[in-house]
């Protein structure tokens, strides 16, 4: 099956509630940090309308199988966070939506992605390593936080 990834829109509404209904429990903490149950109608838009920032989605057909957000912070960087349905992990979406944010954010300036992940989920880690650019990680405050180079690709 193909996977297109393209901009995330308020189109996208219901089938990102169709992906996060999808996601297990544990995948949802991972991204959120958080116990979830359903996700607020508001939640959704706030997913594909970041505020200055920038949704990219996934999608397998009509599907929507995984969702990714920039959120700049600064001049030079800009915040990533990644969410990939439990059955696609490992398939690479998770690092070819890392690629495709770093192109985003170098294109309007920015040096860096920060990622804050939970420090015994590998997956956003994993992904990044994956995805060529440069990483660095550190542990700060119960979290590691990820540090990707965006310049010079």
């Amino acid at each position: 099956m193909q996977i297109t990834l393209r901009l995330g829109t308020t189109a996208d509404t219901d089938a990102v509630g169709a992906l996060h209904a999808r996601c297990s429990a544990q995948t949802l903490f991972t991204r959120y940090h958080a116990g979830l149950g359903k996700i607020p109608p508001r939640w959704l838009t706030r997913l594909l309308q970041p505020p200055n920032g920038t949704t990219v989605v996934a999608a397998c057909g009509s599907e929507v199988v995984a969702i990714a957000q920039l959120i700049p912070t600064g001049r030079a960087e800009a915040e990533v966070a990644v969410l990939v349905e439990d059955g696609w992990q490992r398939r690479g979406l998770g690092t070819a939506l890392i690629r495709r944010l770093a192109a985003d954010a170098r294109a309007t300036g920015h040096q860096r992605l920060i990622a804050w992940c939970l420090p015994a989920e590998p997956g956003f880690v994993r992904a990044a390593a994956a995805s060529g650019l440069p990483v660095t990680a550190r542990h700060e405050d119960d979290l590691l936080r990820v540090a990707l180079g965006v310049r010079g690709r």
